[in-house]
């Protein structure tokens, strides 16, 4: 590695953490632990395992589509739609899968373009930014020889901004290639965009004006002329598109932003959708931005889709042009708990008189789940049996309600020594871990359905004890931020 190279690898080690001094952090009148205060060796592995970023100081997603970035050296596959790119040691292969696999649920990433650079040999694939659907990671070999691959959920383009590097697109040696006029090129060509016709998919290739194509083989190297040096590659539906995707390909996306508005009276919510774009080229900033059945369809949007589509596995994406998009979903809420049940006089009617004993029965527990799966289960259980005694005027509610309260403020509460039943900081990952962990959950595994019991069960005592909804309120938030952050702040990951 060249040393003088400035993107420094992150590393988060055992032995750092533990010449620190774990500290009790306050949070209203509960508390989280300042770092884990006795990790196990799969903590360890987190703590030691490279992150792949050039951005250190913002809150690190992990369960993104993008997000296998961080921890992979070469990013493995990034499934944008309707495409795929996968980095490795040569650059990037571009998958525009036309076909699926027998069992019908996923794409086939047969006969990529690959893209590689004259003497190029990256390090790795490190993330630089990244908005909401959008990312921009960067491979370099150093700190003067390096692209910024820019991708988007739903943009069909890709886009490398070059520096000191002439890139080279492999196909095949029977490819073939056309203009704007459907009219075979004849090499070496002079202009900013070509198309390419392989393997039974046809590919739109943009660059700034004067760029030389040279075919070499199954390779066409791309010179590029004094100025900007960027390559724009982009799936076809069909060989006639090529100069009207080029008319949208130079607007690249530098952030994505989704925000809402939730009004009850209206039973809705209304998404805004905005891409901040730069003209690489021109003047044109709008892009083709696809949207899948679940936004366009049973919902009110200002989408005006063209005639542009491309198939995923969650169903046909329509494309709209623009950077601002507006969706309005029909959203009538979600009970919390369930109303008293009522004598109906049908067979197998409701009994009272069971109800008290399963009630009653309940309450005589003690002991609750070490860790944030089953100890998650119990609270929401507790939680559930609770709003059963008091819709039905059970003597057992305030059993059932201390018991509640007293599991609730010991996970809420980190007391030093104790070796269960606390949260603790990852403070290079901006994130929230509860111990014990279960299935994978210190390395992020099912952080939003762990911590969602805790979310659910403190709220249902937040009913009946307001109380401790002021004390331990402020705790029960930052657990649900850990998986479902409603702010842009940098203390987790946004949602």
């Amino acid at each position: 590695m060249n040393l003088k190279f400035p993107i420094a690898l992150l590393l988060l080690c055992a032995a750092c953490v533990q010449s620190q001094e774990v500290v009790v952090v306050p949070v209203g009148k509960g508390s989280y632990a300042s770092q884990p205060p006795d990790p196990s060796k799969e903590v360890k592995a987190v703590f030691e395992r490279p992150l792949y970023t050039l951005d250190d100081k913002r809150a690190l997603p992990t369960n993104g589509w993008w997000t296998n970035l961080l921890v992979d050296k070469f990013a493995g596959q990034l499934w944008a739609f309707p495409h795929q790119i996968k980095a490795n040691e040569n650059g990037i292969e571009f998958a525009y899968p036309v076909k699926w696999n027998d069992e019908g649920r996923d794409p086939i990433s047969d006969g990529p373009l690959k893209i590689s650079g004259a003497d190029f040999k990256p390090q790795d694939a490190r993330a630089k930014t990244w908005g909401d659907w959008t990312l921009t990671f960067r491979q370099a070999e150093n700190a003067d020889k390096y692209w910024d691959v820019t991708i988007g959920r739903g943009i069909p383009y890709v886009w490398l901004e070059c520096k000191n590097l002439a890139p080279l697109i492999q196909s095949a040696i029977d490819a073939k290639f056309f203009d704007a006029q459907n009219a075979a090129i004849k090499f070496p060509y002079s202009g900013d965009q070509i198309g390419i016709e392989y393997a039974g998919r046809n590919y739109g290739i943009y660059t700034p004006d004067n760029t030389l194509f040279v075919l070499e083989g199954d390779k066409v190297k791309i010179q590029f002329a004094a100025g900007k040096s960027y390559l724009v590659l982009c799936p076809l539906p069909n060989k006639a598109s090529l100069s009207a995707f080029g008319k949208y390909a130079y607007a690249i996306p530098r952030d994505s932003k989704m925000n809402w508005l939730y009004q009850p009276e209206k039973a809705q919510v209304t998404t805004g959708w905005h891409l901040t774009t730069e003209a690489l080229k021109g003047t044109e900033k709008n892009s083709i931005q696809g949207f899948l059945p679940h936004h366009w369809r049973d919902t009110i949007h200002n989408l005006k889709f063209e005639n542009i589509g491309y198939r995923t596995p969650r169903g046909d994406m329509k494309c709209a042009i623009g950077t601002d998009f507006r969706i309005i979903y029909g959203f009538n809420g979600v009970p919390p708990f369930l109303p008293a049940p009522q004598k109906t006089g049908l067979p197998h009617d409701f009994d009272a008189a069971r109800m008290n004993d399963y009630l009653a029965r309940y309450a005589t527990r003690e002991k609750y789940g070490g860790d944030t799966y089953w100890g998650g289960k119990s609270l929401l259980q507790l939680g559930q049996y609770m709003m059963a005694a008091q819709a039905t005027g059970d003597p057992s509610l305030d059993k059932l309600r201390a018991l509640l309260k007293t599991a609730l403020t010991d996970w809420f509460s980190y007391t030093p020594g104790e070796k269960a039943h606390y949260f603790a900081r990852y403070d290079k990952w901006k994130a929230l871990v509860g111990f014990n962990t279960s299935y994978g959950s210190e390395a992020y595994n099912d952080h939003q359905f762990h911590y969602g019991y805790f979310t659910t069960s403190a709220a249902l005592l937040g009913f009946l004890d307001p109380q401790w909804l002021k004390d331990y309120g402020p705790m029960a938030r930052l657990v649900a931020k850990e998986y479902a952050n409603w702010e842009r702040d940098e203390e987790f990951p946004f949602l």
